[in-house]
């Protein structure tokens, strides 16, 4: 066998153990629901450091922006969007972390922004609450996308969650 053969042989190995398809239990929904693996996951990776939100937390330094880049050009929806430190220790805590597409497809992305900073054992994370009912946490070399799903926390957003049953009606 000539070593272009071997190589290509090796290739495709590599590329079915690499690709193997989601069991009917991993599969999780573009809706958000909960798998065993997720309910599993409570820390998240941020560079070398690890946000739990089931451990104690501190915000600071809040601020309010309007100017995050959105599609709505009416930034007047934003003036009487705010939070709380316990509105949004509610926000955190019940959220879910989210892929790209769920962020892309199920969120609004408005121009109201809540920033501020979180500090969990001495790990200093930088925090951007979204108008559209989602959120980052950043670290250095790294952000993590939030959403929240929740319907308890619909009441501090400006627009909640893309939910099917909502488009039925």
């Amino acid at each position: 066998m000539s070593f272009i053969n071997q190589t290509f042989i090796f290739v495709l190995l590599l590329i079915s153990i690499s690709c193997e398809a989601p069991s009917k239990d991993n599969k999780k929904s573009l809706a958000g629901s909960k798998t065993e693996q997720d309910v599993a996951i409570q820390k998240v990776g941020l560079s070398n450091q690890l946000f739990d939100k089931n451990t104690f937390f501190l915000i600071s330094q809040i601020t309010k922006g309007n100017d995050y880049p959105s599609s709505e050009e009416d930034t007047s929806i934003c003036i009487g969007w705010t939070l709380t430190e316990e509105e949004i220790n509610s926000i955190i805590v019940s959220s879910q972390e989210l892929s790209g597409s769920d962020w892309h497809y199920l969120f609004d992305h408005l121009p109201c922004e809540i920033s501020g900073k979180i500090i969990q054992q001495q790990n200093e994370f930088k925090l951007s609450i979204n108008g559209g009912s989602w959120f980052t946490l950043a670290s250095k070399d790294t952000t993590v996308y939030f959403g929240c799903f929740d319907s308890s926390t619909d009441k501090y957003f400006l627009s909640t969650v893309w939910k099917e049953e909502l488009e039925e009606n």
